[in-house]
């Protein structure tokens, strides 16, 4: 028996080791951005450097067939600035992204449309009776 992930319109089986290690690459980036995981500001920090110098952050990305440089740039993209509060209110989203199953357009329509759903919720005055 094969596993295998469905990706695309077609079936492309994807080994296990490699649904491993893409697992590996996929925690880290919820270690950094998850605000409601309990995890102290320093192991959210080392999940951060993890992802932007550790050479063995390099290796992983190659066995799971992920391009380690476009994943560091993503992130960085999403890491830092504005960006970086929208990105954990949209944590699935924020993961496909950096991931590169989602494309940056889809992205940013979805962490706006998340944001834009906050504002419209918090404008909300009390119901009279």
């Amino acid at each position: 028996m094969r596993i295998g992930a469905s990706l695309g319109t077609g079936e492309h089986p994807i080994p296990p080791a490699e649904l491993l290690w893409k697992a590996v690459v996929s925690r880290a980036v919820r270690d950094y951005f998850d605000g409601r995981h309990r995890l102290t500001v320093e192991e959210r920090k080392e999940a951060g450097a993890y992802i932007e110098n550790d050479s063995d952050f390099v290796h992983v990305c190659h066995l799971a067939s992920l391009d380690p440089a476009s994943i560091r740039k993503r992130f960085a993209s999403v890491a830092y600035g504005e960006v970086f509060r929208l990105a954990r209110s949209s944590l699935d989203a924020t993961v496909s992204f950096i991931m590169g199953t989602m494309s940056e357009s889809e992205f940013n329509q979805r962490i706006r449309r998340q944001e834009n759903g906050k504002k419209q919720r918090r404008d909300r005055g009390p119901v009279e009776a």
